[in-house]
This record gives structure tokens, C-alpha cells and sequence, in this order.
């Protein structure tokens, strides 16, 4: 891709990451002005970036489950390597499995509406991330 990029001093970040960043952040105030009952917004505000911080180290990290022998050759590779599509999914199952273990501990509201309250997420913040990225790369093309 042409210009995918942008230096900031010595940093160099991947218009990508900014996207995601934006797209976490846009879906967070999405789906709080959806949601109607205090429990759900209470259990979606104290939850919400833990769980995507649960993502992104996940997602990071994934190469240690694609590619160890490449890791263990080199491990400071892990910090300029990113994810790849199996690191998406294994830090959405994480982050998933992580609520869900959260409520079993508080039980905070069941597990039906932690489905669809996750879940929804995840389509919003894709569709805010696709969104985004379109109209990004065929303004830059």
C-alpha cells in the first residue's frame, strides 16, 4: 500500500493501528448510547477496555503461537512483528472468554445478554474499523 504509514519523531505507526484505535473508541460510545438499563451500561463501562486490552496483547503476541520457532530465534521479534488473522481470533475468543469468566466470579447479568452484548460489539467495532478503512484508502488512492 501506498503512504500505510506516518513518523512521528523516531516512531513510525501504520494508519491501521490509528483505525483501530479510533474504531475501539467510536464503538465504545456506540454502544453506550444503545444500551438502555444501568446494569448492562455499569457492566459495559468498567469492562469494555479491559477486554480490549486483553485483544490487542493477544493479537500482539500471536505470533508466539503461529510462528514459535521464529520467536525463539529471535525473541526480541515479538515487539515489531503484529498479529495476524489467527491472532484476531484467538484475542476475540480471549477477550470472550475473559467476560465470560468475569460474570461467572459476579454474576452480573446473564449470560444470554453477555453474548449479544459482546457480539454486538464486535459487529460495530467492524463495521466502524471497514468503514474507516474504505474511506481512508480510496481518499489517500
Amino acid at each position: 500500500m501506498l503512504m500505510d504509514a506516518f513518523r512521528i519523531g523516531v516512531f513510525t505507526i501504520q494508519y491501521q493501528y490509528v483505525l483501530a484505535i479510533l474504531s475501539f473508541i467510536i464503538t465504545y460510545f456506540i454502544i453506550l448510547s444503545i444500551l438502555e438499563k444501568q446494569l448492562f451500561i455499569h457492566f459495559y463501562k468498567k469492562h469494555y477496555w479491559d477486554s480490549v486490552l486483553f485483544f490487542i496483547i493477544v493479537y500482539k503476541m500471536s505470533p508466539l503461537f503461529t510462528s514459535p520457532s521464529l520467536i525463539l530465534q529471535n525473541p526480541l521479534s515479538v515487539l515489531y512483528f503484529s498479529g495476524s488473522k489467527v491472532g484476531i481470533y484467538l484475542g476475540i475468543a480471549v477477550s470472550f472468554l475473559y467476560i465470560i469468566i468475569l460474570n461467572y466470579r459476579i454474576k452480573s447479568i446473564s449470560y444470554s445478554h453477555i453474548f449479544i452484548l459482546f457480539f454486538a460489539s464486535v459487529v460495530v467495532y467492524l463495521i466502524v474499523f471497514l468503514g474507516f478503512k474504505t474511506i481512508l484508502f480510496t481518499w489517500i488512492v
